[in-house]
């Protein structure tokens, strides 16, 4: 969950904020993102989540390699190949590149569905079901909130502290919040 929570907390971040290192000039010389990226800024929250997915798909496939069972790799991969491309020929024409992002994003969540389902299966991981669902629950109403509303600065602070004080409540597990505790106590003693 921790590490679900820190991969999904990158992508909050860059989702909230993104935006706002666009028009920002630095010592009057260079933009840390060029004019010439502005236009795609809408889609990195989409293509940093279908990493996110990816990611998921990656750390469950070693279950496949250790029980022999590589083959069954192909129909993941495949699934989400065949997904994507289908998806492409029909979005593509009707809602231009917002086709490819949206192929793209459930092409991952299928690859990554469909592998943790069988993994879990030949090798079980301990997941909590229900933090991870909470987790994602999260992650689709900070998108849907960014996305449907223009939300100003102000208004993404609060949505962004409002994740880590919800994360850190009901997510993060009583150990971690320990060890968290810990490293800021012992960051503070170094630093007095």
């Amino acid at each position: 969950v921790v590490t679900a929570f820190l991969s999904l907390l990158h992508i909050i971040i860059v989702t909230l904020f993104l935006k706002d290192l666009r028009p920002d000039r630095y010592f009057n010389s260079f933009y840390l993102l060029g004019p010439e990226y502005w236009q795609g800024i809408s889609f990195i929250p989409w293509i940093i989540l279908s990493y996110f997915l990816f990611g998921i798909y990656t750390i469950f496939t070693p279950a496949f390699y250790i029980h022999k069972k590589s083959q069954f790799m192909i129909l993941f991969t495949g699934a989400g190949a065949v997904f994507n491309i289908i998806s492409n020929i029909w979005l593509l024409p009707e809602i231009g590149i917002w086709g490819a992002v949206i192929a793209t994003v459930f092409a991952y969540l299928i690859m990554a569905a469909s592998i943790v389902a069988v993994a879990q299966k030949i090798y079980p991981v301990p997941i909590d079901l229900g933090k991870t669902a909470a987790l994602f629950l999260l992650i689709g109403l900070i998108y849907i909130l960014y996305f449907t509303l223009d939300l100003n600065l102000i208004l993404r602070l609060v949505v962004f502290v409002s994740f880590l004080l919800i994360s850190w409540m009901l997510i993060l597990p009583a150990d971690e919040k320990s060890k968290i505790y810990q490293r800021i106590l012992k960051f503070h003693k170094v630093s007095n």
